[in-house]
């Protein structure tokens, strides 16, 4: 049987009034402001968040896991563990300190028309959060891991002493600070945290301490901007609860309950990182109670 040549087109069903809200929701002052916040929660929590909680994973995993650490520190048959694990490890270290500039580009575009109030703000708080010596160390090692080389991970292994309450293992996941130091790109405040560190610099109480402060205070950015457009975001939740009446075929009421949970979930903090998938192939164990996770 040969095709219809004119086959009767289906008909698309628009609800009533959806265009017109569309339009009025595109054009509102607030429109503009809700897109910036929003992109740049996008960057907080899908790509810094994301390559953070990457990382802390693999790292607390080396911590607690036994056998890993075998396979980490054992010489007497192929590395192949210990390869792949490095692979992963600095595949996140790299992900996770280019995320951190990416954060920091993306916040300096958001202050283009900020009130003096708010830029007075910011200045004060990001002054206090860079006394935090690791917050440049991280800037300086993206620039390292970006213009010099990617660092060498090594594997310290303690083992409790005989009586000792707790693991029986633990292990730091360190860098050397001779290898770093080799590069002179380092500026004053980042040498001199590097220096005061010894022969190593351990990765996991860095990126711990570093990630809850850069994340907390970007937490601060996005919620000081919603409330500094406040008047206007909520006109355009009006609009947006409007259209979701329109779209769902329900009253005005239970379209704004479903606009808020919507919104609640969309713009949930997901920090501190919760348990979830291990990024080295395998699922975690269920922690113990000394677990840094527990």
């Amino acid at each position: 049987m040969s095709p219809d040549p004119n086959p009767q087109q289906a008909e698309t069903f628009e609800p009533p009034g959806l265009r017109e809200a569309q339009a009025r929701l595109r054009a509102h002052p607030g429109y503009v402001e809700w897109l910036r916040i929003e992109a740049f929660s996008q960057t907080l929590n899908a790509v810094f968040g994301t390559n953070l909680r990457m990382l802390i994973l693999l790292l607390r995993r080396a911590t607690t896991d036994m056998n890993l650490q075998v396979q980490l520190v054992q010489n007497a048959a192929r590395p192949d563990a210990r390869n792949q694990f490095n692979a992963v490890l600095i595949q996140l270290l790299h992900n996770y300190v280019a995320s951190t500039m990416t954060l920091v580009d993306h916040a300096r575009r958001l202050r283009n028309n900020w009130t003096a109030d708010l830029q007075t703000e910011f200045s004060e708080r990001l002054a206090e959060l860079v006394k935090n010596p690791e917050v440049p160390f991280i800037q300086g090692l993206r620039n390292f891991m970006l213009h010099r080389s990617l660092p060498f991970p090594a594997y310290t292994l303690h083992i409790a002493d005989p009586g000792d309450e707790g693991p029986l293992t633990n292990m730091a996941i360190e860098l050397s600070t001779e290898e770093l130091l080799a590069w002179k790109g380092w500026t004053a405040e980042p040498k001199a945290f590097l220096r005061d560190q010894g022969e190593t610099v351990a990765l996991l109480p860095i990126i711990e301490k570093h990630g809850d402060l850069v994340f907390r205070f970007n937490a601060w950015v996005v919620n000081a901007l919603g409330e500094a457009n406040r008047k206007a975001l909520s006109e355009l939740n009006e609009i947006q609860v409007e259209l979701n009446a329109i779209l769902t075929g329900v009253d005005t009421d239970a379209a704004r309950r479903l606009t808020d949970e919507v919104t609640r979930q969309r713009t949930e903090v997901s920090w501190p990182p919760p348990k979830g998938e291990f990024p080295f192939g395998l699922k975690p164990r269920e922690p113990a109670p000394s677990d840094p996770e527990s």
